[in-house]
């Protein structure tokens, strides 16, 4: 066959998956047009963690570029430095950004990961739900509520690794077509699929292995002869090789510091958990969130965190899949994971209207307990991502059904299959209407470059936010002392917290001048930055500090060297 003929018959067999692919693009480049507006300038979100992931590329592409591994960096937390295993690197979105990072700079880069995402997330959705139920249209719309959802634009504020969702429905469709299939080749891309799902969130890995080992459960009960059949055995088990190999490293890692490591938790799970009134008050996010903001801004968490408001359009298209399928065919299975996961983010007690109600348990407080490590995330509200994955399907499979039931009918001259789907698209989406999408500019102060310029390797103590620190960090790239990472360990927090020169250095000690020199000097500290209120601004120069540099609310502080040179020879 000519080659031109074989590109026209490939264009025509996925023509509806180009479309859908330029639909979704093109949304996002709505909801994110105030990006583009300044796509060479300013990040998408809010910033705060924004700054965070911009130091992850960042790292990762110095580790890469001096052959260290991206998991563990000496560059935070001097002079021991600190294992990355436990924190939010997504090392997937930090490779994808690395040839924009070289052509484009940032924050460009991150922009392109950032719509990468959502266009990303509702494709494999569409795959997904279009595989489940062949609608193009249902899959389309499915998508669309998937990846325009308000769980999705909350995190994408600044949490890019939550904000990359596109691996986990792609992880449940070569599941599924694993199973109808049995071919080897889908359990292989499940596997991939799982891998690439875990180097975005772990919180998804694990969200993905609770649903593959439920749906195995499920088989096992609904259909156990076909579950041990050497074709569909092999296909999965190919699978689970791929990851063990891949994925599968990161995990034993995690588990083997874990073991060895005394490691902090991060969140206390009963403040992130689910308020029961979320699934159905728009949050801030939404473009109706203020007419409600009586109710959500007593739910515990934070605006992040308190997106899991379901749409009651989604509802209802779901509740349409069982009034309008056959009844063995009606889609239990998915209703259950939906109603798990919401369980799930709700965490270990009830809360309602902001109250925790600590009389009522709940089923996660039982999972906490089986598996400890759990107790380290602390964000039940995070596990909302398998209610926003189940209601996803629930509503495709809803309006697969009734586009089924209108198809061939007229409405005029226009089909009334057609003029269903764009009213039946239209309503979630209106419903689900976010605030526009934020963005803001990266900028440093005018201080960085002349402390990267400083000649010397010095060490840089940052009092400032914790997230524009490691901005900071990017420009003068000097290590650093202390600095934040998603979870720490006990071992590094001790040190900050106890290690005299920094205590005096914060304003919790006096030390002579000589001292803080010769401390700082065994130590390679150079510089401290604080804000202009800070305690210890007033102690700083009678202990011989000299203000160098003073822009946008931030005072650096140099500590001579000099007193240590002459106690040293003083001794001598």
């Amino acid at each position: 066959m000519p080659e031109s003929t074989t590109n026209l018959s490939f264009y025509k067999r996925f023509r509806f998956e180009f479309l859908a692919l330029g639909g979704y693009l093109a949304l996002t480049c709505v909801y994110a047009h105030r990006v583009l507006a300044h796509f060479g300038s300013h990040i998408a979100g809010h910033g705060g963690d924004g700054w965070q992931n911009i130091w992850n590329m960042w790292w990762f592409k110095h580790a890469l570029a001096s052959w260290q591994s991206p998991y563990f960096t000496d560059m935070l937390h001097h002079p021991s430095g600190i294992t990355l295993l436990f924190h939010t690197l997504n090392p997937f979105n930090c490779a994808l950004s690395l040839p924009f990072d070289l052509i484009f700079g940032q924050p460009v880069a991150y922009n392109i990961v950032f719509i990468f995402s959502f266009v990303a997330s509702g494709f494999t959705m569409y795959l997904l739900v279009k595989e489940l139920y062949t609608n193009r249209a249902a899959a389309f719309i499915a998508g669309c509520i998937f990846t325009f959802s308000h769980f999705h634009f909350a995190h994408a504020q600044g949490h890019l690794q939550l904000t990359a969702m596109e691996w986990l429905p792609l992880f449940l469709y070569y599941l599924v077509r694993v199973w109808r299939t049995r071919k080897l080749r889908d359990g292989i891309l499940m596997g991939v699929c799982l891998t690439l799902t875990t180097f975005c969130a772990i919180y998804y890995f694990m969200a993905g292995l609770l649903i593959a080992f439920l749906a195995g459960l499920y088989k096992l009960i609904s259909d156990r002869k076909r579950v041990f059949e050497k074709k569909l055995l092999l296909g999965i088990g190919s699978g689970v090789v791929v990851f063990l190999v891949t994925g599968g490293v990161l995990l034993i890692a995690m588990l083997i510091n874990y073991l060895n490591l005394e490691m902090l938790p991060a969140h206390d799970s009963i403040y992130w958990s689910t308020d029961l009134q979320a699934f159905f008050i728009p949050p801030w996010v939404s473009a109706y969130g203020a007419a409600f903001d009586g109710i959500w801004s007593k739910w515990t968490g934070n605006s992040a965190e308190c997106n899991q408001y379901l749409g009651y359009s989604v509802i209802a298209l779901g509740v349409m899949a069982f009034v309008l399928m056959k009844k063995g065919s009606r889609p239990w299975a998915w209703a259950g994971l939906m109603l798990i996961g919401m369980l799930l983010s709700l965490g270990p007690v009830l809360h309602w209207g902001g109250k925790t109600i600590t009389n009522i348990p709940l089923p996660y407080g039982l999972f906490e307990f089986i598996f400890p490590f759990l107790k380290m995330s602390g964000a039940p509200v995070r596990w909302h991502i398998i209610t926003l994955i189940a209601s996803c399907i629930l509503a495709g499979a809803g309006l697969s059904v009734i586009l089924a039931r209108v198809k061939e009918r007229k409405l005029g001259k226009l089909s009334l299959g057609l003029v269903t789907a764009i009213i039946c698209g239209i309503i979630p989406m209106l419903e689900l209407l976010p605030q526009w999408v934020e963005s803001r500019e990266l900028l440093y102060n005018d201080f960085i470059e002349e402390m990267r310029a400083t000649p010397g390797d010095w060490v840089v103590y940052d009092l400032g936010d914790a997230n524009y620190s490691l901005l900071r960090q990017t420009g003068h790239r000097h290590k650093m002392i202390g600095g934040y990472v998603s979870r720490s360990t006990r071992q590094a927090e001790s040190f900050l917290k106890k290690t005299p020169l920094l205590r005096a250095l914060r304003g919790q000690a006096r030390w002579e001048p000589a001292r803080i020199s010769q401390a700082a000097a065994e130590l390679g500290l150079k510089f401290v930055i604080l804000p202009h209120n800070h305690r210890a601004r007033r102690y700083l120069e009678i202990q011989g500090l000299n203000l160098r540099w003073s822009q946008w609310g931030l005072e650096v502080w140099e500590i001579p060297m000099q007193a240590a040179a002459e106690s040293q020879g003083d001794e001598n």
